[in-house]
């Protein structure tokens, strides 16, 4: 048998970066509590499985301390309140020694914005809205009442003082994208943003969004030494809001006749947009109504008609707009490359048709057979309609 010297913790808990008085902490050990990167712990090298607790309470100052604590990895976590799961500290106690700890401590978050392709982000950072907040628990039967408690608890935690911390709703913005915020440690906060065209007005008039972002994102504590390291999120892709009204993402592609083809260029004038590809059969069933829209407006001057295939190479396709005999524009574009077209129109599907008006709005989308020639046909004898 082979004894060793308790080791000791001290610490500070905060709450929103202020020292916390009267703060019930629990420090645990035992097999579940082991992880990379810290000692094993004393209880478990002779195989024991032995969980080990011991609690403390914080003072004015917000110190605590665990007098008795065996050699090897613990954690401490919050004996009280609503439960914020990942805010558990890692402490690495050695024998005989005193190891410091600090509980609470928010953590910089750092994260870039990316528009997709074909959008920018706007020049006036208020058109970009950011907002954090800890993620609600799941509600696995609606009738449980537990779950109904704990949902209760959630609500009633982010209303409080310290809960306001896990709940940014204004996160600053910089023209390119990037913010900094400061979230106290958890394992799972929402993250939402949304791009408009345009700032706020006064009055509260209603903007247009153009890119959103939903997802969740995870702040650990920061690793004993590494207090000021931030959490960098890095790049965070934007996904495209299109629809009925909404400006069609400017996009340039090389078409198979090696001419540059840019949507830009097209203004003043309708454009019908096929995103398909010869693998795809459905795609092909709708090859014949694409020519007879093709033949009956592709000599207008007013009507511009492109096909953008996903094939991975130009072969499969050049063979099989000769046999179909297929006469507009064609490009491909290969999904695997990064701010690719198919990503600025949100397509996960095909074929997909966009139809763009002379303002560069998108007038229609998922037009298929025989509702495209009568979607075209109105386009053409409409007035041009304003771009929000």
């Amino acid at each position: 048998m082979t004894l060793e010297r308790w080791g000791r913790v001290e610490g500070t808990i905060l709450l929103s970066g202020d020292p916390r008085r009267a703060a019930k902490l629990v420090l645990i050990a035992g097999r579940a509590y082991e992880a990379p990167g810290l000692t094993k712990n004393v209880w478990l090298r002779e195989g024991a499985n032995i969980r080990y607790e011991v609690d403390a309470l914080s003072n004015a100052e917000g110190r605590f301390a665990f007098a008795m604590v065996p050699p090897g990895a613990s954690w401490i976590r919050r004996a009280e309140g609503y439960p914020i799961l990942g805010s558990d500290i890692p402490v690495d106690v050695k024998a005989g020694e005193t190891a410091n700890a600090i509980a609470g401590e928010p953590r910089t978050v750092i994260g870039r914005l990316v528009p997709p392709a074909g959008i920018e982000l706007p020049k006036d950072p208020k058109a970009i809205e950011i907002g954090i907040e800890l993620r609600a628990p799941r509600m696995l039967f609606a009738n449980d009442e537990n779950e109904r408690r704990l949902l209760e608890e959630y609500k009633e935690f982010l209303a409080s003082d310290e809960g306001k911390a896990y709940r940014q709703g204004d996160v600053k913005a910089s023209p390119d994208g990037t913010f900094r915020v400061k979230l106290p440690p958890a394992d799972k906060y929402v993250l939402r943003a949304r791009v408009f065209q345009d700032p706020p007005e006064e009055g509260g008039a209603t903007r247009v969004a153009i890119a959103e972002l939903a997802g969740l994102i995870s702040v650990r504590p920061a690793p004993s030494g590494r207090e000021t390291e931030p959490v960098d999120l890095g790049r965070l892709p934007l996904a495209p809001i299109l629809g009925s009204g909404r400006r069609a993402p400017a996009f340039e592609v090389k078409t198979l006749d090696g001419e540059t083809f840019r949507l830009a260029d097209c203004r003043g004038k309708v454009v019908f947009i096929d995103f398909w590809a010869t693998w795809c059969g459905p795609c092909r069933v709708e090859i014949p109504h694409l020519k007879a829209v093709f033949d009956a407006f592709g000599k207008d001057p007013r009507f511009v008609m492109i096909g953008l295939s996903l094939d991975q190479t130009i072969d499969p396709v050049k063979s099989y707009i000769a046999t179909a005999g297929i006469g507009w524009k064609q490009a491909v574009i290969p999904t695997n490359e990064e701010n690719s077209v198919a990503a600025a129109y949100a397509v996960r599907a095909i074929p997909s048709t966009f139809l763009i008006g002379p303002r560069g709005e998108i007038i229609a989308m998922g037009l298929r057979g025989a509702a495209i020639r009568p979607a075209i046909e109105k386009a053409l004898t409409s007035e041009p309609p304003k771009v929000p």
